[in-house]
């Protein structure tokens, strides 16, 4: 992952949903790493280093979304770095992630974005590959996104005991396989389901934050 000249991070490589999606979406990630760096951004003071700060966050401030994924991205950014999201973005982000949940308690990744709007042209093998899935026309719940939405709205503020996020808590414990795991289908390639592994690392965090784990 690089930064390019506009402030941005990007990766080359196809597009690998849902961690390697928009150049917004990579440059969340490079944002989390400086913000959980303990007194990292506080005590910067290279002015190659600020120079590049201000730039990433003169990208993130100023980025039109592309799609819907990076409209509700923006409920993280404000809990990062808040003085980049103004409160009315971060109320309609919130107000689109709920309208997004669907009647199961869970929500769709494939539902926030269609095959054109990722970061780059995916290929026409991915673009069958998720065009002919069984629920194409109505993406069924998935791991990944509600496990992610739950994280969005509990650090937004929404309580645990809201009667959303127990629908959404519910979904995930009906769908935990018997191995422990959250199986999830991977949007980029039609063998190995290595979304799984993140579908599963989220979901043990949406529940960590609604206090669902078993204390030892």
């Amino acid at each position: 992952m690089q930064q390019s000249s506009h402030g941005g991070f990007y990766a080359r490589g196809e597009v690998e949903i849902p961690y390697v999606t928009t150049d917004f979406e990579l440059t969340l990630h490079a944002v989390r790493a400086l913000v959980d760096a303990p007194g990292w951004l506080a005590s910067v003071t290279d002015p190659e280093l600020l120079a590049r700060i201000d730039r990433l966050k003169t990208f993130l401030r100023e980025s039109e979304p592309r799609n819907d994924y990076e409209r509700v991205l923006r409920i993280e950014l404000a809990t990062l770095l808040p003085e980049l999201v103004t409160p009315d973005v971060r109320a309609a982000s919130i107000d689109l992630l709920w309208s997004k949940q669907r009647p199961d308690g869970g929500w769709s990744t494939r539902s926030f974005s269609d095959t054109e709007n990722w970061r780059t042209p995916m290929s026409d093998t991915v673009v069958n590959l998720i065009r002919g899935l069984p629920d194409a026309a109505d993406p069924e719940s998935d791991a990944y996104m509600t496990a992610f939405a739950i994280t969005l709205l509990r650090q937004s503020g929404v309580p645990a005991d809201d009667e959303r996020i127990r629908r959404g808590i519910a979904w995930l414990k009906r769908e935990q396989r018997a191995s422990g795991h959250w199986w999830m289908h991977s949007l980029y390639r039609g063998n190995y389901h290595f979304t799984t592994y993140i579908a599963t690392a989220k979901a043990m965090q949406a529940l960590a934050m609604c206090d669902e784990l078993p204390t030892p």
